[in-house]
């Protein structure tokens, strides 16, 4: 005979199925370990930025990057993009192939000619770094020195088991202006 709950039973019992279900699938169980590794930052440049002139140990016009982070981190010094059919080398695509470590032919979601709201279908890298440890959107840091707006939403993919709440944070020209001006609306 199944005994009957009162209603603080039901309520508890559904408090805590609705929080295991909001949970991604192998959380509920265990909490993600604490990272301990490196910081995670990926410094994206491009746009007709020529190495001599960013990463030369001698002519660089980016000493910070060159000399101060460089030294820290991993520089790839000659990263390219593999030449191929449906291979896109554009500023979106590339970033999205770094990310994502897999070469897709993306498609503009808003159907614009030269659109570039494109969605990862695997994770990027950031999402299995947060999904795996607990660690914060804005330590696992993507730095975009570019002024494209689109290239904000990259940092995850519409993949069912990580996406938005496994995102990392950007920085990037376009944040800091946007910054800039909600600073400026205050003080006026």
């Amino acid at each position: 005979m199944i005994s009957p709950i009162g209603r603080r039973g039901f309520v508890t019992g559904l408090a805590a199925t609705a929080a295991l279900g909001a949970l991604p699938a192998g959380e509920a169980l265990a909490a993600r370990p604490a990272y301990r590794g490196p910081n995670v930052i990926i410094v994206r440049f491009g746009g007709g930025v020529r190495r001599l002139e960013t990463i030369h140990p001698e002519y660089s016009f980016a000493p910070f990057l060159r000399h101060r982070l460089a030294p820290r981190g991993v520089l790839f010094p000659a990263m390219r993009i593999a030449d191929g059919e449906d291979i896109v080398t554009s500023h979106g695509e590339g970033t999205l192939y770094t990310l994502t470590g897999r070469y897709e032919k993306y498609v503009d979601k808003s159907g614009a000619t030269f659109g570039n709201q494109f969605e990862a279908s695997v994770p990027t890298l950031f999402e299995y770094l947060r999904k795996a440890y607990a660690l914060a959107p804005h330590e696992a840091l993507l730095v975009n020195g570019e002024d494209r707006r689109d290239e904000e939403f990259f940092t995850f993919g519409n993949h069912r088991n990580f996406g938005i709440r496994y995102r990392s944070e950007v920085l990037s020209l376009y944040r800091f202006k946007t910054y800039l001006l909600r600073r400026a609306r205050r003080h006026r």
